[in-house]
Parts: structure tokens; C-alpha cells; sequence
């Protein structure tokens, strides 16, 4: 209500008709260029966020709101037609192979089958300054406010872009001053304690030999879901601290809303996770590890690299990718492929994005609605000082 803009998504139904939300917009420009923006978002949504914050909407197959959208402005008289969406690239830009093969991004879709001349495009957390597919030129900034986009239309309707990042940080005055001071305090309060340092190795060399703020991780969710086995992956950005650990430390280092899904796997889908993760590690040339490209692009996606607990598992990195786990044991007993485990996730993985669509066939067990953040508070409160794993549930052969 008191945004100072207007909300656009084409595909939104809103039953309840209390959101200030339209499909689309037609700007009339000072020079009298009338400039048509239609707004799309991924209808992925329902599969990560709570049914209770959505209840009352709907979110429609994009591409058939799209093009109802784009045939209402192309009769508003619209000169120029830009799309405003919360989806991603699905191919690379280069050289055109697909980098995602479900619906969840689909602005390659767009450019191909509708005539927009520019694409605003999101969710991926890509960096793309300035790019094209079908005639349609793309941008993307990233994330978290880090960079904007001056994109510019000559006479002859060509556009071009590049990202610019703010000259200095953000500096609060006056009442935002002692409101920043106040959080601060908040912030850097020291919530437990681990038993040793938690320091950030390269991406690299912690997939290949654990973290303890993964093993940390795994230990709240298993206490928290009280299921046999458990995975995690770790933010792009991590914050070395300890081994006093105070707020800043966790929110910085869990910077996600998430919350828990126990569903039961099979050993088969058991093992099809693990070589999702190993599927991380590829070979340079000269034959040396390196994080393989589809972590790294569009954007770099080292959360979609999984630790586990509560299995020990081998990866032999000599394997070609998808035969790569030649070990899983539970409890000492090796895992057969017919075997059954109660796995909690968050509730992101468990909703399939990021190519883990093979987890929403499982059965959900149960559901854990309280957020990582309060459920780690409470377990470092109960079991400071928290006593990390001193062996890995897994070891990698190189």
C-alpha cells in the first residue's frame, strides 16, 4: 500500500482481489512513445513457499498470460513492448545449450514466441549486462540490490545496457543512524558456541572435504525433524566466525526463510541425490578439480551442492558423472536400491527447483514449519557448546 509504484504480473489471480496488481501498462513517454511492460513471474512459486501465504492466489501458466497480455497492449497502440519478469535464462546465451530443462525459468520462451524488445529478467541471480536471444535484448542484475541497469533505446529502437554498482556503501543518517546502531547490538549477540572455529575454505576444497557449518546444519535439522538422514547445501556467501557464534554469524551465513520437509527416499533416489552432488566436481584440461560449469552458469549455484548426514558415502571422482557413488551405507549396512529413509530438506529442495525434481514423487512424512533460523537458536541454546563431527560422512577419491 505504500509502494510508490505499480505492481505488474500478468499471470497472478488474485480471488481475493485485495492486491494492487495489473497485468500490464502502457506508458505514454514525453516524445509520445507509447511503451507497453508486461509483467510475468515463474509460476514455481507454489512449490517452495508455504500454501498458507498464498492462499486466495493463483499463479497461471506464463506463457499463454503472456501472450494474452501482449495481444491487450499491441491494441493499446504500444510502440515498444518490454517483458518485467521473475524468471531466467533457460539456455545459455553463447552458444544456445540448455542449462535448464524444466518450465521454471523461461525467458528464452518469451524472446522466441513473443515480440518483446527487451526482457527485464530475474530469479536466477544471473549477471548478464547485456544480452540477446531471438532478437530481444536481455539484462539481468544479480542480486541483493548489488548492481542497477541503464539500459538505453536509440532512434532505430535498439536497445543497449551495462550494470553499474554504487560508488560508496549505503551511509544511514539521523533517525536510520540509531535504528542501524540498535541492530548492530542485535545482531552481533552471541547465540552459542561451537567447538572449534568454523573458517571458510575455497568452494572447492569444502565439497570435497566437508564443512562444519554444513555438519551444523544437518545436526538442527535432524534433532528438529527427528528423521534417520539428512542434507543441506551452503550459501554462495560464507562468513568465517567461533568459535563463538553470535546472530550476524548465522543470518549471514543462512541468509534463506527456509524450513523443513521430512519425505521418505528410496535407496535409488537416496543414491540419485548423491550424484547430484558429485556431479559438482569436473577436470580442467590438465586434468586437475575444478567446480563444474553448471554451478557456475548462468549464476553460481554452489547450493545446489548437497551435504549429507546420517549416510556414509563414497565419491570416486574418476567416475564418469551419474556413476560416481560407489558407496552408501546406513547404520553400517550397505544401502540396497529397494530400502526406505525418512530425509529432511528444506523446503526449497524439496519443491524440485534447481533440477531436484526427482525428490517431489517422494512422499512428504511430515513437516517442519519453523524456520532454520529460530530452530538453530534453540539448538545452539540447548547444546553449546555444540560438539562438531570430528569424521566426515564422506570422503572423495580424486
Amino acid at each position: 500500500e505504500k509502494l510508490d509504484a505499480e505492481c505488474l504480473c500478468a499471470n497472478l489471480a488474485d480471488d481475493m482481489g485485495e492486491l494492487p496488481v495489473r497485468p500490464w501498462r502502457v506508458k505514454t513517454m514525453e516524445n509520445g512513445l507509447r511503451v507497453g511492460i508486461v509483467g510475468l513471474c515463474t509460476d514455481w512459486v507454489p512449490r517452495w513457499e508455504k500454501a498458507e501465504n498464498l492462499k486466495g492466489f493463483r499463479f497461471l501458466p506464463p506463457m499463454e498470460s503472456a501472450r494474452k497480455a501482449v495481444e491487450e497492449v499491441q491494441a493499446e497502440g504500444a510502440d515498444v513492448l518490454i517483458g518485467l519478469i521473475h524468471s531466467g535464462v533457460e539456455r545459455d546465451l553463447t552458444d544456445g545449450h540448455l542449462i535448464c530443462e524444466t518450465d521454471e525459468h523461461f525467458a528464452c520462451r518469451l524472446c522466441e514466441e513473443l515480440p518483446f524488445d527487451l526482457l527485464l529478467t530475474a530469479h536466477q541471480h544471473a549477471v548478464i549486462p547485456s544480452g540477446t536471444w531471438a532478437g530481444t535484448h536481455l539484462v539481468q542484475v544479480g542480486c541483493n540490490g548489488a548492481r542497477s541497469a541503464i539500459i538505453t533505446m536509440d532512434a532505430e529502437d535498439h536497445f543497449s545496457s551495462e550494470l553499474v554498482e554504487p560508488e560508496r556503501p549505503y551511509e544511514p543518517r539521523g533517525e536510520r543512524l540509531e535504528l542501524y546502531r540498535e541492530m548492530d547490538s542485535f545482531l552481533d549477540t552471541v547465540i552459542g558456541e561451537l567447538n572449534r572455529p568454523f573458517t571458510v575454505e575455497d568452494k572447492l576444497e569444502m565439497a570435497l572435504h566437508g564443512a562444519d557449518l554444513a555438519d551444523l546444519f544437518n545436526l538442527v535439522q535432524l534433532e528438529a525433524s527427528g528423521a534417520e538422514l539428512s542434507c543441506t547445501g551452503l550459501s554462495n556467501t560464507l562468513k568465517s566466525f567461533g568459535p563463538r557464534m553470535t546472530l550476524r554469524d548465522l543470518t549471514v551465513n543462512y541468509p534463506y526463510a527456509n524450513t523443513l520437509v521430512v519425505r521418505q527416499v528410496t535407496g535409488t533416489v537416496l543414491k540419485t541425490a548423491l550424484e547430484k552432488s558429485a556431479s559438482y566436481f569436473d577436470r580442467t584440461p590438465e586434468g586437475k578439480l575444478r567446480v563444474a560449469d553448471a554451478f557456475l552458469a548462468p549464476c553460481e549455484r554452489h547450493f545446489n551442492y548437497d551435504y549429507f548426514a546420517g549416510v556414509h558415502y563414497v565419491f570416486d571422482l574418476t567416475r564418469p558423472v551419474g556413476d560416481r557413488v560407489t558407496e552408501m551405507t546406513v547404520g553400517g549396512r550397505p544401502v540396497q536400491p529397494e530400502d526406505r529413509f525418512e530425509l529432511v530438506m528444506n523446503n526449497f529442495r524439496s519443491g524440485g527447483a534447481g533440477g531436484f525434481e526427482f525428490y517431489t514423487a517422494c512422499p512428504v512424512v511430515r513437516e517442519v514449519r519453523t524456520e532454520l533460523i529460530p530452530l538453530a537458536l534453540e539448538y545452539l541454546k540447548k547444546h553449546s557448546p555444540v560438539m562438531l563431527p570430528e569424521k566426515r560422512a564422506y570422503h572423495c577419491i580424486e
